[in-house]
C-alpha cells in the first residue's frame, strides 16, 4: 500500500450502480477512500435510503453536497429561474453537482478523484482515457454483467430502484425514459404532481414537445420509450456532464 501514487481516493457517487462498483474497488486499492454524493433534491427516494444502506454496510460515510446557492435543489433553481434541464442546457449539474465538488475539492490535496463511468453505455465513453491527470475510470471496460458480479462478490445490494427502472438518474431527468416518468408518477403520485406545477411554472416541457404527464401516459414499448431513443441521450448528464471530468481533474484543490 498504496498501489497508486496517492492514499486517498475520492469517488464521485451517486447509489448507481457503477459508482457502487466503483466505490468497492476504490476500498480495496487505497488507504483511504471518501464517497461524495452530490445532492440535487430530486433524486429517487430509494437513492436516498440506498445511501444509508452502503454507509452502514460498508462501515464508511458517505459526503454530501449540496449547492451553497440552492439548499433546496433543482426545485428551487426552476422557480427561480424558470428552467428545465435538457441536452444542451445543464445548469442542473453545473450548478447541483460540478460546483459544490469543485469546492470541496479546493481544500483537499494528494488524492485520485474516481469516476464510474464505463466505455460500453455510449460512444461518447468509449473515447474516454482510463486516467487523465489524477482522474481515473477504473471500471471503464467492464461490462455491465461484471459491474453487477462484483457487486454481488462483496455481499451488497443494488439500489432498489433498479427493481423498476434501469438506471439511478434523479427522478425527473430528461435524460431518462418516459416510462421511469410513468413509474414515478405511479409510485409517488403526490411528489409527482408537484413536479408538474414546476414543470408549467418554468414555461418549458420535460423535454422538448414532451411534457411530464405526456410522459407518464405514454404506453410501456412506444417509440419514445425505446432503449435506442433514450440511450442517444445519455451520455454524461447524470456523473456531472460531458467535459465536466476533463475539467475537474485539474482543479487538484487548487482552483479558486
Amino acid at each position: 500500500m498504496p498501489k497508486h501514487p496517492q492514499e486517498t481516493a475520492i469517488v464521485a457517487y451517486s447509489g448507481g450502480k457503477d459508482s457502487t462498483a466503483t466505490l468497492l474497488w476504490a476500498l480495496e486499492q487505497y488507504q483511504k477512500v471518501i464517497p461524495i454524493f452530490c445532492d440535487t433534491k430530486a433524486e429517487w427516494p430509494e437513492t436516498y435510503d440506498y445511501l444509508n444502506y452502503v454507509e452502514k454496510a460498508l462501515n464508511l460515510p458517505i459526503v454530501r453536497l449540496q449547492s451553497k446557492r440552492f439548499s433546496y435543489g433543482l426545485p428551487e433553481y426552476i422557480r427561480k429561474y424558470h428552467f428545465w434541464p435538457s441536452i444542451i442546457q445543464r445548469a442542473c449539474t453545473t450548478e447541483l453537482k460540478k460546483m459544490p465538488l469543485k469546492a470541496y475539492l479546493k481544500n483537499q490535496d494528494g488524492y485520485d478523484l474516481l469516476f464510474g463511468q464505463r466505455a460500453e453505455e455510449s460512444f461518447y465513453r468509449s473515447k474516454l482515457p482510463e486516467r487523465e491527470g489524477n482522474l481515473l475510470r477504473p471500471i471503464l471496460r467492464w461490462s455491465k454483467k461484471e459491474v453487477l458480479a462484483y457487486i454481488a462478490e462483496h455481499s451488497l445490494k443494488l439500489n432498489p430502484v433498479y427493481q423498476f427502472v434501469e438506471r439511478a438518474n434523479c427522478c425527473v431527468c430528461p435524460m431518462g425514459k418516459p416510462s421511469a416518468i410513468r413509474e414515478y408518477s405511479r409510485r409517488y403520485p403526490y411528489d409527482f404532481q408537484e413536479w408538474v406545477i414546476l414543470e408549467k411554472a418554468s414555461g418549458k416541457t420535460w423535454r422538448e414537445n414532451m411534457s411530464l404527464l405526456q410522459a407518464a401516459q405514454l404506453e410501456q414499448g412506444s417509440l419514445f420509450d425505446m432503449q435506442e431513443y433514450s440511450e442517444c441521450l445519455l451520455d454524461g448528464l447524470c456523473d456531472f456532464g460531458e467535459g465536466v471530468e476533463a475539467d475537474i481533474h485539474h482543479y487538484e484543490g487548487k482552483d479558486a
